[in-house]
């Protein structure tokens, strides 16, 4: 599914998405995160996660122009353990928009946009440079990057 979102400067952005389940019968986008020790995750509070909610909200803008959508689940599964949780509905065009808009202007500016760290972030080749902007990482990068050769002793 790919979903248009028209930038102040005339262009368009292109957001694409794709649902793992639709239960047509009961109108239902259902997102399937699997994991490890699903029980223990949700007795320590780390479940259900923001960003997950905030994907299935993002679906159900994208796709409900095009399909009925009346219900959102995540479903959590580990080898043992399958947990859903409802989540809310949440019209989040203003939301898309402004945060696509957020970081193309910052590719226009080469400024490093305010970040929305996860635990995503641990992944990305910016996070030494989010962490030293300030606007991102709140803990140290798990990861440095290479040295430049002016910056090593000797140029080796």
């Amino acid at each position: 599914m790919e979903y248009y979102v028209p930038l102040d400067n005339g262009k368009i952005a292109t957001l694409a998405g794709r649902l793992d389940m639709y239960d047509w019968k009961t109108k239902t986008i259902i997102d399937l995160k699997t994991t490890k020790f699903v029980r223990w995750q949700i007795k320590q509070g780390f479940l259900p996660k923001a960003e997950h909610i905030l994907q299935l909200q993002c679906y159900d803008t994208m796709f409900s122009q095009y399909m009925p959508v009346e219900n959102l689940n995540i479903v959590y599964a580990d080898m043992t353990d399958i947990v859903t949780y409802k989540v809310q509905k949440k019209d989040l065009g203003n939301w898309i928009k402004t945060t696509i808009q957020e970081i193309e202007s910052a590719k226009e500016s080469k400024e490093t946009p305010n970040g929305e760290t996860s635990g995503l972030c641990k992944f990305c080749k910016y996070q030494t440079q989010c962490s030293e902007d300030g606007n991102g990482l709140t803990e140290k990068p798990l990861s440095i990057p290479k040295p430049k050769e002016s910056q090593t002793p000797g140029g080796i």
